[in-house]
């Protein structure tokens, strides 16, 4: 096995590669003959596909898919999995390889992801590429938002009033006025809790818009404050044409607001590119 390298599979086949031509075909009937288990296989090292595609042919597993659909794995986030073969070794389809032939600069699925399929029963099996290692200088940790527009327009950079003093009546015997817990843009105001009817009707005659913020969802808020927004879904790309991440999250400029608790492996994915990741709702206690 020092010149001829040897592949014991765990269907029980064992495939010997004969890439130099150095088995005889005497010795190869010997060979087939005393091990029924045994392939031997020959070709050219330098073509990998064909030497998989040949492999693959024989090693007996239960379905072999070549450039098929993605694999898509995961609960309130989504991973696909993309691959040159999804081999699926049983009829489970819980045990699956992803196998991939990566480019000299291509980088390795990194380690949080991989260990993330796993737990689905997939194994990532890239030829070539570069290993990927966390940076030496890892991103910031999750912002926790916990649902406040206030925190979320300090982290944009934008404008907005606290707790400012609406007139809406000013007589000399009357005066009305309501106190605006968030106001945007002079004329949009957010509140956890809703004026009566006779106020509601009085800041609509003054122009102002009264958003409920606790009972719309962010993005409908985003939409509403006219700020432009990707999402839900987020989507990014973990490594290009094999993994794609989908958060359920929102995005708006750099700012990836998730709008609930992800996988522990997912997170620490996240926080390993630099990416500017916050949390609308706070954990579950």
């Amino acid at each position: 096995t020092a010149e001829i390298p040897v592949i014991e599979l765990d269907t029980g086949v064992r495939v010997i590669l004969d890439m130099d031509e150095k088995i005889s075909p005497e010795v190869r009937t010997i060979l087939e003959k005393a091990f029924p288990s045994c392939r031997i296989i020959s070709g050219r090292p330098d073509d990998l596909e064909e030497l998989m595609d040949r492999i693959l042919d024989v090693a007996g597993y239960f379905s072999i898919n070549k450039d098929a659909g993605p694999l898509i794995v995961g609960e309130e986030e989504k991973v696909r999995f993309s691959g040159k073969w999804i081999v699926y070794k049983d009829f489970s389809r819980r045990n699956v390889f992803v196998i991939n032939i990566l480019g000299d600069r291509d980088r390795q699925t990194p380690e949080p992801i991989r260990k993330y399929a796993s737990r689905f029963g997939i194994d990532l099996i890239e030829m070539g590429g570069m290993p990927w290692s966390f940076p030496k200088e890892p991103g910031g940790g999750l912002i926790e938002l916990k649902g406040s527009y206030g925190k979320l327009f300090d982290l944009l950079g934008i404008a907005y009033e606290r707790d400012q003093e609406l007139t809406l009546v000013s007589l000399d015997a009357l005066k009305i006025s309501y106190k605006a817990p968030l106001l945007y843009q002079e004329k949009i105001i957010l509140t956890d809790e809703l004026p009566d009817e006779t106020m509601s009707d009085l800041l609509a005659q003054k122009g102002y818009t009264v958003i409920h913020a606790v009972r719309e969802p962010l993005e409908a808020v985003l939409d509403k404050l006219g700020i432009e927004r990707q999402g839900p879904p987020v989507r990014a790309v973990v490594a290009d044409k094999r993994a794609e991440l989908e958060l359920p999250a929102v995005r708006v400029g750099e700012l990836v607001i998730l709008q609930c608790p992800l996988d522990a492996d997912i997170e620490s994915y996240l926080a390993s590119t630099g990416m500017k990741i916050a949390l609308w709702r706070s954990p579950a206690p």
